[in-house]
C-alpha cells in the first residue's frame, strides 16, 4: 500500500474499525471539503459522456458512483484523490468503451486523482477489522459492507 493511501485510511479511521467517518466528530474532512474538485470532475465527465448518471453501489457517504455509457462504473472517493473503475465487474470492454475509459483516465489525471487497480482495492488493511477478517482498501475508501 502506498504511503499516501495508508495515511488517508489512518486519518479517516482512527478507531481502527470500519465505522463511517461521518459518525466520528473527531475526523476532519480535509480532502476537497467544498467539493470543488469533485464538481469539476463531474462537469468534465459530463462533457466526455452527457449520459453520465449516478450509480447505485454504496450509500454516497464515503464515495460517489457514476455510470457512463450504461456500462462503465466509476467510483470517486470523498476521502482522498482516489477512484476505482469497473471494480468487481467481470466483462470485456469493446473498443468504444476502452476509448471512453482512456478519456475518463485523462480527466482523473488532470485533477490528480489516482485510479486504483484491483490489486490495490483488494489489499487488506490489517489494522481495521471487519468481522473475522481485515477490511480492504475498497471497504475503507469506497463502499462499506452492509451491516
Amino acid at each position: 500500500m502506498n504511503s499516501d493511501l495508508e495515511r488517508t485510511i489512518i486519518h479517516y479511521y482512527p478507531q481502527r474499525a470500519l465505522i463511517s467517518p461521518l459518525e466520528n466528530d473527531g475526523v476532519s474532512w480535509d480532502y476537497d471539503p467544498s467539493y470543488g474538485t469533485l464538481k469539476q470532475i463531474l462537469a468534465d465527465l459530463k462533457s466526455v459522456d452527457p449520459s453520465t448518471r449516478p450509480g447505485t453501489r454504496g450509500r454516497y457517504d464515503i464515495s460517489e458512483e457514476l455510470v457512463l455509457k450504461e456500462s462503465i462504473r466509476l467510483q470517486l472517493c470523498y476521502l482522498g484523490p482516489y477512484a476505482a473503475l469497473n471494480y468487481g465487474l467481470e466483462r470485456e470492454l469493446d473498443e468504444d468503451e476502452r476509448e471512453l475509459v482512456r478519456r475518463v483516465e485523462r480527466v482523473l489525471e488532470k485533477y490528480g486523482v489516482m485510479l486504483l487497480d484491483e490489486g490495490d482495492l483488494e489489499e487488506t488493511v490489517p489494522w481495521i477489522q471487519q468481522g473475522a477478517m481485515g477490511a480492504t482498501v475498497w471497504n475503507c475508501l469506497f463502499v462499506h459492507p452492509e451491516g
